[in-house]
This record gives structure tokens, sequence and C-alpha cells, in this order.
């Protein structure tokens, strides 16, 4: 078994790679919010969501955690609905 401290590390490391595709994700719904303001577009799309959902779970290899990626999924999604508003709100308070 490995020390607490070495799986704290891996974790640690793992964090600071999620943290960077992090923002490159809200970067890119950035473009996304901008898009859909410019054809008036709304921003929450629940037919792309399942979409997302269904393709990722089902190339989730172990189902166990199924419940768990689908609350990491929906959040996710959820942090970039928010993103987008502000995005539309910034940019509509430019206007």
């Amino acid at each position: 078994m490995r020390e607490l401290q070495s799986i704290r590390a891996d974790i640690n490391e793992i964090d600071k790679r999620m943290r960077k595709l992090f923002v490159e994700r809200l970067n890119l719904a950035r473009e996304i919010a901008e898009y859909k303001k410019a054809r008036g577009l709304e921003i929450y799309d629940p037919q792309r969501e399942n979409q997302v959902i269904e393709q990722n779970t089902n190339e989730l290899e172990d189902k166990s955690l199924e419940p768990f990626y689908l609350n990491f999924l929906k959040s996710n999604m959820e942090i970039s609905r928010a993103y987008q508003h502000t995005v539309i709100s910034e940019s509509s308070s430019d206007d």
C-alpha cells in the first residue's frame, strides 16, 4: 500500500492538470456564449447536454463510477452555462 503523502502528491498533480483544463473549457464556453449571443441562441441546449452525457458515460469503463461521473459532467455544464450568462451580461452592458 502506498503512503498517504504519495497519493496526495498524485492528486495534487491531477488537480493542476484539471485547473488548466478548466480554464481551457471556460475559454471555449466564452466563445460559445459569444456565438450564441450573435445568433440569438439560448444558452441552455438540453439536447446537446443529454448527448454529451450519454456519449461520455457510455465510454466510462468503470460503471460503478457512473453516478459520480454524471454529477461531475452535470456540474461542469452548469458552471459553463453560468459563465456563459456572465459573458453575455457583461457584453450586453458594454453595448
